[in-house]
């Protein structure tokens, strides 16, 4: 009875260890800050998830091959059925979705003198806030992979670009605003896609972003079981110190970083909030008390599910972008 539990555990160690002679096989590049070391920070297949001893960037490595991304975005069993939750909701309740889309706008407000101009999507799928943006009277353009999505606005008179941005030759400093939701994770090119951004984006535009907050309580607390560690699907995971380092590095300078839910349920953060700091709830008069500080403390210190930039183009002289 002692030899099974032996085995099970010497069988273990050699799959961990296959694993990780899989990773050395190929020359890992960190894709943010160029370094060759990383570390093993989950084994997981079809590739692990791994650190960069440099930066900390979170990714998969190996990637997935074109063929296998390709496979994925165009599969009615990928792509599709992660986004097609997004329809249901604007079916049973289109208010909701014309809330998110007026939120973005809201946080554009402050640093612009008007909403007016042209505004692009990337990763739009049924383009459902570019719907409303087109009935506020803004020019609407979506860049999306997926075909079966964009059939929903296709007729409505916003202009999709089926494909990517790159592909979509946009004109330099064509765009006033450029929103991106949780969808840098997936571009296996980030530094490369945050460099067209910044070619296609007016002087003075501005850009909103989200991706997954690798630095979330969530995270933290779900370990390999938390619900947004997705392969293919997502093939980086951010911080807020990551991210930050991305943007400038493609010639951006934030202007306001923050997380929240966002798309994440919200029932979420009431259950790390009341795993983590049980301990706290006799300080507090009652449990709505309780979760509502608690909630606050978490995204004060940048620890809710969803990470959010808003960011301009750096043009000052000290940036390498500046005559770009």
């Amino acid at each position: 009875m002692y030899i099974r539990p032996a085995f099970y555990k010497f069988a273990h160690f050699i799959r961990k260890r296959i694993r990780t002679l899989t990773v050395a096989k190929y020359e890992y590049t960190c894709d943010l800050c160029g370094s060759y070391t990383y570390k093993v920070i989950l084994h997981d297949l079809p590739s692990p998830l791994v650190e960069c001893k440099n930066c900390r960037l979170v990714s998969y490595w190996p990637r997935p091959t074109e063929e296998e991304l390709e496979q994925f975005y165009s599969s009615a069993d990928g792509y599709l059925p992660s986004v097609e939750h997004i329809l249901r909701k604007y079916e049973e309740n289109p208010e909701a979705s014309q809330y998110m889309a007026q939120s973005i706008l809201d946080y554009f407000r402050p640093y612009t003198k008007d909403i007016q101009g042209r505004i692009l999507d990337i990763g739009c799928a049924y383009g459902l806030s570019l719907l409303e943006w087109k009935n506020l009277g803004l020019e609407c353009y979506g860049v999306e992979v997926s075909t079966e999505t964009t059939q929903f606005v296709k007729d409505k008179g916003v202009k999709i670009h089926i494909g990517t941005l790159h592909s979509a030759s946009y004109s330099d400093n064509f765009l006033d605003f450029i929103t991106m939701s949780h969808v840098l994770e997936h571009d296996p090119a980030p530094l490369k896609l945050m460099s067209e951004i910044r070619r296609v984006m007016a002087k003075d535009g501005l850009l909103w972003l989200a991706v997954p907050n690798w630095g979330s309580l969530a995270r933290k607390v779900d370990g390999k079981r938390w619900k947004w560690r997705n392969w293919p699907n997502h093939l980086f995971y951010y911080t807020p110190d990551t991210l930050s380092r991305l943007v400038k590095s493609s010639g951006f300078e934030i202007i306001k970083l923050w997380t929240d839910e966002y798309q994440a349920d919200p029932i979420d953060i009431n259950r790390v909030i009341s795993k983590v700091y049980r301990n706290e709830r006799r300080n507090f008069s009652s449990e709505k008390d309780f979760e509502a500080n608690l909630t606050e403390l978490v995204f004060r210190n940048n620890m809710g599910q969803s990470l959010h930039a808003i960011a301009k183009r750096n043009d000052h002289d000290d940036s390498p972008f500046s005559q770009v």
